[in-house]
């Protein structure tokens, strides 16, 4: 199944609400796999180069997310 249908479909949406290139995630499902994932982990707590933590917001809630020179790290899981 095209992904844009499935969003379309999971979310209530019609095909034209969605760009062709969305794939909406929330910071905290990102959070929560990222931090399942341990060589990202690990990568932020020895100060790899260029991985770092990093604050967004969105909803009114804070999240830290693990970053590469300033882009948000999908966790593999998630691709």
């Amino acid at each position: 199944m095209h992904n844009i249908q499935y969003l379309a479909d999971h979310f209530g949406l019609n095909d034209d609400d969605l760009p062709t290139d969305a794939y909406p995630l929330q910071y905290k499902t990102i959070a929560l796999y990222q931090n399942k994932q341990d060589d990202l982990v690990l990568k932020v707590q020895k100060h790899h180069e260029g991985f770092h933590l990093k604050s967004f917001c969105g909803g009114g809630k804070k999240c830290d997310l693990i970053c590469y020179k300033e882009k948000i790290i999908i966790p593999t899981v998630l691709q």
